[in-house]
């Protein structure tokens, strides 16, 4: 199906989850589009190309990009999953020859039912085939989804979620794109006729409030007559007419869970002789530095993520994509350090004081040292002993008072954000700390020899460097500063958090709310909290990547590499990469930013911040303009490419590449 506009990545990546049942076009389908057959096959290649006719819902708002309205999507045997399935289904391939091909082919999609999921391309949506189902209706189909549970949940858990608590409900090949919201959802032979809304992440659902849920149990008989197709555990199709047929069924015969979930709790409660109260410790608020963390929730994390974002939106008044301030603090939790970049006056000062606000940090935990143009070395930010006193001078940023500080309080966290840290030379000032940060253990910071003698303070030859600190920079890129070495750049996440319009954040500011309730949870952060319940797996290996990921990982260091021997993506950044994806805030189902959104993120701000320098580097890698028109480098086609496209779609580092252009257009030399 070819895109009239561009989808955008949020659409994508929804489009990505939904599954489809259609069949093979008939010719007065096709009739009004420039397609005659619905199979055609290549004289100059292999290639077989077929339309299919979508039989279930698509969504409207991603039909509004296509070029015909007709819901017809194409689909190719340059797809290894179609020409696999063909196969499969018995079309040799290898024997066939070109004439007979063109008998076989119509024969496989004969009478057919095609399940499918669909590619988006940058014009183009491709089909791609799941299976055949033969001897069903060719006629319309629903989708019947399912909640996605965990291991340990069972029925009553969904029926808590829908009529109790009213907790979250993931539906995972149901994302809201798909509108209406689904009437009927199905577990355990059990179907709820519902009243859902999305109030958050594509895939997450809540019954409405004052909402009654009916239900009806299925026989094995009903399930095999309803259910047309199932394709998994959380999703099934029924044709129109048996959609309808349930539907009154449920009407006429179902159950209300409400009401028998009321008249269970009341049956319940008289025959209960006492009421036990919830203990005193149950009620008890833990405070910071306790040594039970046990009772901390499984969300505390998102939780704190909300708190971050009020704070950041309704005190500090940054109004930053949320998606940016979740890549902040999952690069925090998972990074030695942070680097907030970008244009000056944008907010990335107030961002990190924002988080360590969010942390609740007192005032004495947080070091906010403005770098200076005139540090050159690492006394310039700790200090130094005169070995003739046997004094000691402490900076005067106190960072040396407060590394002794965490020290002895390692259970409590601790901030240092250096401001405008590139307004000096960073590896000269900062060289101390760029070996020790990536180690796990054994992190000592050396102030001076141990022979030496020191007669004032607490002061000492080495302070251990426990993870309860963390460290945040901020930099502005303009002809004041100082650009980053790659030894640098390959240790620091660099975010550069998207600046809105000027009309958006008006309209954002003139829509704040006044009145807005501050209730967040008291929810203890600490060390143990940031650093072992929010990071999901801290033993993080290659193998945690995806074979896409993998490859695309490859080609780009590849291509780089063979511009310049000394550059490249270093195990060291592959490896941060895994980290950062595979520790991504969760819901209980599902991370809440897309991975493929993640890997475009960690390209962006890992690897392409070492395409910089001269044009002879950046220019065949980047790319270059000529008069308006931009003409893509090397990296720039590998992730437009089908390769790169089964790990993300890539926005993001695109338009990088593309402002890098820019920028050598302009200055003949790239940030």
């Amino acid at each position: 199906m070819k895109l009239s506009k561009k989808l955008t990545v949020d659409q994508k990546n929804q489009l990505e989850k939904m599954v489809f049942v259609g069949r093979l076009a008939k010719e007065e389908e096709l009739s009004l589009t420039l397609i005659d057959r619905a199979i055609t096959f290549s004289t100059t290649s292999n290639k077989i190309t077929f339309y299919i006719k979508c039989l279930s819902e698509v969504p409207e708002s991603i039909e509004d990009h296509f070029e015909y309205k007709n819901k017809i999507f194409t689909a190719t045997t340059n797809s290894y999953q179609n020409r696999a399935l063909m196969s499969r289904e018995g079309v040799d391939f290898d024997r066939l020859t070109h004439i007979e091909l063109q008998d076989e082919v119509p024969k496989l999609f004969k009478d057919k039912l095609i399940i499918f999921r669909l590619d988006p391309k940058e014009n183009m949506v491709y089909a791609n085939m799941e299976s055949l189902e033969s001897g069903k209706s060719l006629e319309r189909y629903f989708s019947l989804p399912g909640p996605k549970l965990r291991a340990s949940e069972a029925r009553n858990d969904l029926h808590d979620k829908l009529v109790k608590d009213r907790r979250p409900i993931i539906l995972e090949y149901y994302p809201k794109v798909l509108t209406p919201t689904p009437e009927l959802i199905m577990y355990d032979n059990h179907i709820y006729h519902v009243d859902l809304e999305n109030k958050s992440n594509p895939t997450t659902y809540f019954q409405r409030e004052l909402s009654d849920v009916k239900y009806i149990k299925l026989s094995e008989e009903e399930i095999d007559y309803y259910l047309d197709i199932v394709y998994a555990d959380e999703l099934s199709f029924i044709s129109l007419k048996k959609y309808g047929e349930l539907i009154d069924e449920i009407e006429a015969n179902g159950k209300i869970l409400n009401e028998e979930i009321d008249d269970a709790e009341a049956l319940q409660q008289t025959q209960q002789s006492t009421t036990t109260e919830p203990s005193n410790a149950s009620k008890s608020k833990q405070k910071v530095g306790d040594t039970d963390y046990e009772k901390v929730q499984t969300d505390s994390e998102l939780e704190f993520i909300n708190k971050f974002i009020h704070i950041a939106r309704y005190q500090y008044r940054l109004y930053h994509e949320e998606e940016d301030l979740i890549n902040l603090h999952t690069s925090i939790k998972t990074n030695a350090i942070t680097v907030l970049g970008g244009m000056s006056g944008t907010g990335k000062s107030q961002l990190a004081k924002a988080y360590a606000d969010a942390l609740e940090l007192p005032e004495e935990n947080l070091a906010f040292i403005p770098i200076s143009p005139s540090y050159q070395e690492p006394d310039d930010v700790l200090g130094y002993l005169n070995p003739q006193t046997g004094v000691y001078y402490e900076s005067e940023t106190g960072l040396v008072d407060l590394l002794l500080r965490a020290e002895q309080d390692p259970n409590n966290l601790y901030m240092v954000v250096f401001d405008e840290m590139n307004l000096s030379q960073v590896e000269h000032w900062f060289s101390d700390f760029l070996s020790l940060l990536e180690l796990k253990n054994h992190r000592t910071l050396s102030l001076f020899h141990e022979s030496s003698r020191v007669i004032n303070g607490n002061y000492k030859p080495k302070i251990n460097l426990y993870d309860n600190v963390i460290f945040v920079g901020t930099v502005n890129f303009d002809e004041t500063t100082r650009s980053f070495s790659d030894r640098l750049l390959d240790r620091v996440n660099m975010i550069v958090p998207k600046k809105l319009k000027f009309a958006d954040t008006i309209k954002f500011y003139n829509n704040l709310d006044k009145n807005i309730k501050n209730d967040f949870n008291d929810v203890p952060i600490n060390r143990k909290v940031m650093r072992d319940r929010w990071v999901h797996l801290k033993n993080v290996g290659l193998h945690h990547l995806t074979t896409s990921e993998i490859q695309v990982l490859d080609e780009i260091h590849k291509l780089i590499n063979e511009k310049d021997p000394q550059k490249g993506v270093s195990f060291r950044v592959a490896l941060s990469i895994a980290r950062f994806i595979t520790n991504l805030p969760r819901t209980q189902d599902e991370t809440i930013i897309n991975r493929k959104k993640a890997f475009d993120y960690q390209i962006n701000q890992r690897i392409l911040t070492k395409i910089n320098g001269i044009d002879s580097f950046v220019e065949p890698l980047a790319g270059h303009f000529n008069g308006d028109n931009y003409i893509e480098g090397s990296i720039a086609k590998l992730l437009k490419s089908e390769l790169a496209s089964n790990a993300s779609d890539f926005e993001l580092s695109l338009q990088t590449l593309k402002n890098k252009a820019k920028e050598l257009s302009i200055y003949g030399f790239a940030n």
